[in-house]
């Protein structure tokens, strides 16, 4: 497993490019979650965890596959400010 370095390279134009597109701030911090989330991969308590944070400088991005009810409950466990950080 793992990746391909010679396909995920630091791009500064790109990084920029997309956390503008997403209304990230180049300040702020970003958390990225790639793969299937489920039970199985603990993104569950990813969110919880993410939930709790006291900061509200801090993204959340899910990058993958789930079913509809899994991501659901996900949202469901987030207060309303963390679900407008919570990106999928």
């Amino acid at each position: 497993m793992g990746s391909d370095s010679r396909l995920y390279q630091y791009d500064r134009a790109k990084r920029e490019a997309m956390r503008h597109r997403l209304g990230i701030a180049d300040n702020d911090v970003l958390i990225v979650y790639t793969g299937k989330y489920n039970f199985a991969k603990g993104v569950d308590t990813l969110a919880a965890a993410f939930n709790k944070m006291e900061t509200c400088r801090v993204f959340l991005l899910l990058v993958g596959g789930g079913t509809a009810e899994f991501k659901q409950r996900l949202i469901d466990c987030l207060s309303p400010e963390k679900r407008k950080r919570m990106l999928f």
